[in-house]
């Protein structure tokens, strides 16, 4: 067997410096992976941001990352960065505030509702209780149903709310990573520069 194709059974492993321009911009990327999965981070002009695409186990006979279609893949993910970390500096204080009205919204919507950690706390509780014979295998499955529909309605209910202040404040869509490092930066956890 030739490395060639030793290496195609396995996924090349891909790690790549990409350029792109926008506007006159240079944009510098990474792309780093295999062929079916790779994460692609923005390093110049901006940073901490990262989009991830996978292609699934049926798709891969079709489309794959170490060629073309994985540097166009990156370009574009690549723009919508620099789009991305540009309307962040431009807007920043408005959507702060948009933001900051956003996360009381979310708080007021919590209040006296399960959220993650106080259902897996519930759950560990519950757990012991079953092993222990405290409570039924009924019992404990009708009150963790219970919680967890309460908990996902929640999840919901604070998905929407952020799904309609993307909508609101964002002129273009954006994919779930890149909207994940939004929040990230909006929360004040990353800096984009």
């Amino acid at each position: 067997m030739s490395a060639i194709s030793a290496g195609y059974a396995q996924g090349f492993l891909i790690s790549k410096i990409i350029n792109t321009s926008v506007d006159g911009v240079d944009i510098e990327g990474r792309m780093d992976g295999s062929s079916f999965d790779v994460k692609i981070t923005i390093t110049k002009p901006f940073k901490n941001m990262t989009q991830s695409w996978y292609t699934q186990y049926a798709g891969r006979g079709h489309r794959t990352y170490d060629g073309r279609y994985g540097v166009w893949l990156a370009q574009v993910t690549l723009k919508d960065m620099y789009w991305l970390g540009e309307y962040l500096q431009r807007k920043s204080a408005m959507l702060k505030r948009k933001f900051s009205e956003l996360e009381k919204r979310k708080a007021t919507i919590s209040e006296g509702k399960i959220n993650e950690s106080e259902f897996k706390m519930k759950r560990y509780t519950m757990r012991n209780q079953l092993k222990s014979g405290d409570i039924s295998n009924r019992v404990y499955q009708h009150r963790i149903g219970l919680m967890k529909k309460e908990y996902e309605a929640l999840d919901m209910r604070i998905w929407n709310l952020e799904d309609q202040f993307f909508e609101a404040y964002f002129v273009k869509d954006l994919s779930a990573g890149i909207r994940y490092a939004a929040l990230e930066v909006l929360k004040g956890r990353k800096s984009i520069v």
